[in-house]
Protein backbone atom coordinates (compact mmCIF):
# COMPACT_ATOMS: atom_id res chain seq x y z
CA UNK A 1 0.00 0.00 0.00
CA UNK A 2 1.32 3.42 -0.92
CA UNK A 3 1.88 6.05 1.73
CA UNK A 4 -0.75 8.27 0.07
CA UNK A 5 -3.33 5.48 0.40
CA UNK A 6 -2.42 4.93 4.02
CA UNK A 7 -2.76 8.64 4.80
CA UNK A 8 -6.19 8.63 3.10
CA UNK A 9 -7.34 5.75 5.31
CA UNK A 10 -6.52 7.48 8.60
CA UNK A 11 -6.79 11.23 7.95
CA UNK A 12 -9.39 13.33 6.11
CA UNK A 13 -8.33 14.01 2.49
CA UNK A 14 -8.96 17.55 1.28
CA UNK A 15 -8.28 18.88 -2.24
CA UNK A 16 -5.85 21.77 -2.59
CA UNK A 17 -7.51 25.17 -2.84
CA UNK A 18 -10.35 24.20 -0.49
CA UNK A 19 -11.14 26.51 2.42
CA UNK A 20 -10.54 24.45 5.54
CA UNK A 21 -10.68 25.02 9.29
CA UNK A 22 -7.62 25.86 11.34
CA UNK A 23 -5.14 23.08 11.87
CA UNK A 24 -2.13 21.34 10.42
CA UNK A 25 -2.19 19.70 6.99
CA UNK A 26 0.31 17.46 5.18
CA UNK A 27 0.83 16.68 1.49
CA UNK A 28 2.04 13.05 1.31
CA UNK A 29 3.58 13.57 -2.15
CA UNK A 30 6.18 16.01 -0.84
CA UNK A 31 5.78 15.71 2.96
CA UNK A 32 5.12 19.45 2.98
CA UNK A 33 3.22 20.80 5.97
CA UNK A 34 1.02 23.88 6.06
CA UNK A 35 -0.76 25.27 9.10
CA UNK A 36 -3.54 27.77 9.62
CA UNK A 37 -4.81 29.35 12.81
CA UNK A 38 -8.17 30.22 11.23
CA UNK A 39 -10.21 29.04 8.27
CA UNK A 40 -8.22 29.55 5.09
CA UNK A 41 -7.74 28.11 1.61
CA UNK A 42 -5.15 25.35 1.44
CA UNK A 43 -2.40 25.72 -1.16
CA UNK A 44 -3.45 24.32 -4.54
CA UNK A 45 -1.04 21.40 -4.37
CA UNK A 46 -2.49 17.92 -4.81
CA UNK A 47 -4.37 16.57 -1.81
CA UNK A 48 -3.88 17.60 1.79
CA UNK A 49 -4.57 15.48 4.86
CA UNK A 50 -5.57 17.08 8.14
CA UNK A 51 -3.40 15.77 10.95
CA UNK A 52 -5.82 15.13 13.83
CA UNK A 53 -5.20 17.01 17.07
CA UNK A 54 -2.34 19.04 15.57
CA UNK A 55 -2.77 22.77 16.03
CA UNK A 56 -2.14 25.43 13.44
CA UNK A 57 1.08 26.49 15.14
CA UNK A 58 3.32 25.50 12.22
CA UNK A 59 5.71 23.59 14.49
CA UNK A 60 7.21 20.72 12.44
CA UNK A 61 8.25 18.80 15.56
CA UNK A 62 4.68 18.77 16.85
CA UNK A 63 3.32 17.87 13.39
CA UNK A 64 5.73 14.91 13.17
CA UNK A 65 4.72 13.73 16.64
CA UNK A 66 0.99 13.90 15.86
CA UNK A 67 1.57 12.21 12.50
CA UNK A 68 3.42 9.33 14.18
CA UNK A 69 0.65 8.99 16.76
CA UNK A 70 -2.17 8.78 14.23
CA UNK A 71 -0.33 6.50 11.78
CA UNK A 72 0.93 4.11 14.45
CA UNK A 73 -2.49 3.91 16.11
CA UNK A 74 -4.80 3.73 13.10
CA UNK A 75 -2.84 2.47 10.11
CA UNK A 76 -3.90 -0.93 8.76
CA UNK A 77 -0.24 -1.66 8.07
CA UNK A 78 1.78 -2.60 11.13
CA UNK A 79 4.57 -0.11 11.12
CA UNK A 80 6.66 1.84 13.48
CA UNK A 81 6.39 5.32 12.05
CA UNK A 82 9.04 7.64 13.41
CA UNK A 83 8.80 10.93 11.54
CA UNK A 84 10.89 13.76 12.98
CA UNK A 85 10.85 17.45 12.15
CA UNK A 86 13.62 16.85 9.58
CA UNK A 87 11.36 14.39 7.73
CA UNK A 88 8.91 17.21 6.96
CA UNK A 89 9.23 20.71 5.60
CA UNK A 90 7.10 23.84 5.52
CA UNK A 91 5.13 24.20 2.31
CA UNK A 92 6.56 26.52 -0.36
CA UNK A 93 5.49 27.18 -3.94
CA UNK A 94 8.28 24.81 -5.05
CA UNK A 95 6.01 21.98 -3.84
CA UNK A 96 3.42 22.70 -6.54
CA UNK A 97 3.05 19.88 -9.08
CA UNK A 98 3.93 20.77 -12.65
CA UNK A 99 3.00 19.52 -16.11
CA UNK A 100 5.96 18.59 -18.24
CA UNK A 101 7.02 21.44 -20.47
CA UNK A 102 4.66 24.08 -19.11
CA UNK A 103 5.67 24.73 -15.53
CA UNK A 104 1.96 25.05 -14.82
CA UNK A 105 0.17 23.60 -11.87
CA UNK A 106 -1.58 20.37 -12.83
CA UNK A 107 -4.30 20.23 -10.19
Amino acid sequence: MALRDEFAMVMPRIPGGTTSPSGCYIDPRTLAVTSTTSSAALPAADWWHKIPTATGSGDLTAAASYLNTVLNALSPIAGNYAYVSGSLHAYTSADLPTEKGTGAQSS
